[in-house]
């Protein structure tokens, strides 16, 4: 049988370490992020008809909206990737069943809204990338 308590003890201190390196990297690009999405998507012409043209269709949707969405998550996985490691010290060392499990869930949970995030950055990225495109196509044609 799958035993809980061995398996967090031998990895408790990589979730750690892992958790404050993930916390610290996002609490220090996360005004990065947001500045440049918001200067290089969000302020576009491009992204600016898009949402006029779902707005005209009934959606309600503002102009900042995904990046309101970003920005939320972002701060979210921070507190959980710090509050990760916090539980890793402070409940990490009891070797109940309980403690362990609680700390791997919160891991878990930790890994998949950091996943989320990137998913997210990545789709706004690739916007980034497709509403340079079509500038630099309008400049050149």
């Amino acid at each position: 049988m799958f035993d809980i308590i061995n398996y967090h003890q031998e990895f408790k201190t990589s979730i750690f370490t892992a958790s404050v390196t993930m916390g610290s990297f996002l609490f220090t690009m996360k005004s990065f992020i947001i500045q440049v999405m918001k200067t290089n998507v969000y302020e576009s012409e491009l992204h600016q008809d898009a949402v006029s043209l779902r707005r005209g269709e009934g959606k309600k949707e503002g102009y900042f909206d995904g990046l309101l969405r970003i920005k939320s998550l972002l701060l979210i996985a921070i507190i959980l990737a710090f509050g990760n490691a916090i539980m890793q010290l402070a409940i990490g060392g009891f070797k109940t069943e309980l403690s362990a499990w609680c700390c791997m869930i919160l891991t878990f949970l930790t890994i998949f809204v950091i996943m989320w995030c990137v998913l997210l950055i990545s789709g706004n990225l690739t916007r980034l990338l497709e509403y340079a495109n079509a500038l630099a196509i309008k400049k050149k044609g």
